[in-house]
């Protein structure tokens, strides 16, 4: 009889990570098992044999599986339990498909792709050289180019001599609605090229992992940061493209971030990491510059910049056709039209409107769960919380004083989709955001997009990530600075990183129209993201987060405590600043309110905790992890 440590793909026990069975047979590390706890049976993965024989009774593993992880993958799977301090189950689930269990039918795995001719394109010299650095790099590389400098084609050839080494890649994307440019662009450089993400069936998840799981020749997987945690053997190169973006960082636990998982798996494959993005962030910057990575950066390839002029969202003669498009922007979209060519506006608020409100009496529309404001749908006839998810019928009448004098303020996507519809009622118009249903999501109508089948595109972020779209000649920012009024250390950063990404989108070629409507024309992030230049952002927003000790010159914990009532959620969060200060010797900023103080029953309190050293924080969050609290190690940014 043998012995194997097991970590389950649930949470068994809250005091174990892992537990032990026994199985006639020699088991390797990585292998899938099926295991009984109590009257549950689930799945788990082989963590290695035990070599003395248990002094107490163990239980019989009930089923082995032919499918394996890669010994790399577990290994990963085990650091990041120990480096963000959560339950190893709880990583061992993002690993394994849902359903596991369950026998599937075949179904196609197909996902829409968009093939483009990349094969045809011929590399500058400076990117000829870019590649070559770029395959002969060891292990970490940041491929700073901007939008349309042509980082895809650097990719390509790194992925081509991956595999003609015998190796595999795997190119993450920040948004499901990329993958089928993605698969168009690396669809010719290997037999099997994988497209994984949440939009999929889980069936079809499942089978999809099978096959990786099961695959043993050089193979291409595509997809969000879930593909990172997928069985691909033989890694020579993973990708992280626009990789200064946010979702590439998990907000739930476990809570990791990709840049730097995707890091450590790459040192356990010996392969390389490529980070490209045109912003990157200011850490993984700050980091290269510290560490000595490479940084590769590539020029601009478009011939003609695209012309970029500024409204002042103040300036009332700018907005006599509409409330929300300036004379200007209407004026270039018409233009567009004209003359066949594409135009993308960009808004990062959803619904038709943000705030509710009476004239009467100063009522406002608040969510009965969370106290945030609801957002008028108006399509659906509803006022919904973005935050929670409750939605009821929108009030004919004030509920406080019973006067009809409701408003609705500040615009959302749908509000700019109507408006559009009404200013151009001929002309084929999609709205791109997470309000999206099945069949008009991006990855549904990205070849409409592509193709320019679609004449006016309307979205928040998501249009903003990576797209090439030849047709697009004209580009609208509806409000550059919206993310600016958000009470958080990287609202500028972001600021930066969006309206730059956004403003990348026209003409990558030839050149287009750009019109950043804004309140805070002058802010730097504002000005130096029209300008183009990352150099000067970069000295001006490092010193600004030096001078108040945030990232990348701190490490930062943050912890968030929630109860029924305000009051114990205020008094846990100051003893934990006491605990902080006293146990581990941590200076703290709050207790505070989180951002969504209320959800559902409960109040929410946060305590931010700064550290030079990491495993000071880390200490604390395994102390923090027993007694309830929600831990974030590395936070992107404080909003929760």
């Amino acid at each position: 009889m043998k012995y194997f440590r097991v970590a389950p793909g649930k949470i068994v026990r809250a005091d174990s990570d892992e537990l032990t069975y026994h199985w006639h047979d020699n088991l390797a590390i990585g292998t899938v098992v099926d295991i009984s706890h109590g009257r549950s049976t689930s799945s788990g993965v082989v963590l290695g044999q035990v070599k003395l024989r248990p002094k107490f009774k163990t239980k019989e593993i009930v089923k082995v599986r032919q499918q394996r992880l890669p010994e790399p993958l577990v290994t990963t799977l085990v650091w990041m339990s120990k480096y963000y301090a959560v339950p190893l189950p709880l990583v061992v689930s993002n690993a394994l498909p849902s359903g596991i269990d369950k026998k599937r039918r075949v179904k196609n795995l197909a996902d829409p792709i968009v093939a483009r001719p990349m094969s045809a394109f011929k590399l500058t010299p400076k990117q000829k050289q870019a590649a070559k650095q770029t395959i002969k790099a060891k292990s970490t590389v940041l491929l700073h180019g901007d939008t349309g400098s042509g980082k895809t084609l650097i990719y390509r050839e790194a992925i081509k001599d991956a595999v003609l080494s015998g190796r595999s890649a795997m190119v993450l994307v920040p948004e499901i609605g990329l993958t089928p440019q993605a698969a168009g662009d690396y669809e010719d450089l290997a037999d099997d090229v994988w497209v994984t993400h949440s939009g999929l069936s889980q069936s079809q998840r499942h089978q999809l992992w099978q096959k990786i799981a099961e695959s043993t020749k050089p193979a291409i997987v595509i997809g969000p940061r879930s593909a990172l945690l997928m069985p691909l053997k033989n890694i020579g190169l993973i990708v992280l493209d626009e990789a200064h973006e946010n979702s590439y960082k998990q907000d739930v636990s476990p809570r990791y971030q990709s840049q730097t998982v995707a890091a450590y798996l790459a040192a356990k494959h010996s392969a390389k990491l490529v980070l490209g993005t045109a912003t990157p962030r200011l850490t993984d910057y700050y980091l290269a510059k510290s560490l000595g990575t490479p940084i590769i950066t590539l020029p601009k390839y478009s011939q003609t910049p695209a012309k970029i002029e500024v409204v002042d969202r103040a300036d009332k003669d700018q907005f006599l056709r509409s409330r929300y498009l300036s004379n200007t922007l209407i004026k270039q979209i018409d233009s567009a039209l004209s003359r066949g060519e594409q135009s993308m506006l960009y808004l990062n608020r959803r619904g038709t409107a943000t705030v509710g409100l009476c004239i009467s009496c100063g009522w406002t529309a608040i969510c009965q769960r969370c106290d945030s404001q609801l957002t008028l749908h108006q399509d659906l006839s509803q006022l919904r919380c973005h935050v929670c998810g409750w939605h009821g019928r929108i009030p004919s009448a004030c509920p406080d004083c019973s006067q009809p004098d409701l408003a609705y303020k500040g615009a959302g996507t749908k509000r700019i989709e109507e408006e559009v519809k009404k200013l151009w009622p001929a002309a084929r118009t999609a709205r791109f955001d997470t309000d999206s249903l099945k069949g008009e999501r991006l990855v549904d109508l990205y070849r409409d997009l592509h193709d320019g089948v679609i004449n006016i595109a309307i979205g928040t972020q998501m249009v903003a990530r990576g797209l090439d779209l030849p047709k697009l000649k004209v580009v609208g920012v509806v409000s550059a600075d919206s993310e600016l009024y958000l009470p958080d250390f990287s609202a500028g950063e972001r600021t930066y990183q969006l309206l730059h990404q956004v403003i990348g989108r026209a003409g990558r070629i030839s050149g287009g129209q750009v019109v950043v409507q804004a309140w805070q024309t002058k802010h730097p992030a504002i000005k130096l993201a029209i300008l183009g230049d990352w150099q000067k952002f970069y000295a001006h927003e490092s010193a600004v987060r030096k001078a108040h000790n945030y990232p990348p010159y701190a490490y930062l914990m943050a912890m968030v405590c929630s109860f029924a009532s305000r009051a114990k959620s205020q008094r846990k969060a100051q003893e934990a600043m006491q605990t902080l200060a006293d146990k581990f010797g941590l200076n703290a900023i709050g207790p505070a309110p989180a951002f969504y103080e209320k959800r559902g029953p409960s109040y929410r309190w946060q305590v931010i905790a700064k550290s030079k050293r990491r495993g000071k924080l880390l200490n604390a969050a395994r102390h923090f992890r027993q007694v309830g609290w929600q831990i974030d190690l590395d936070p992107i940014n404080l909003l929760y």
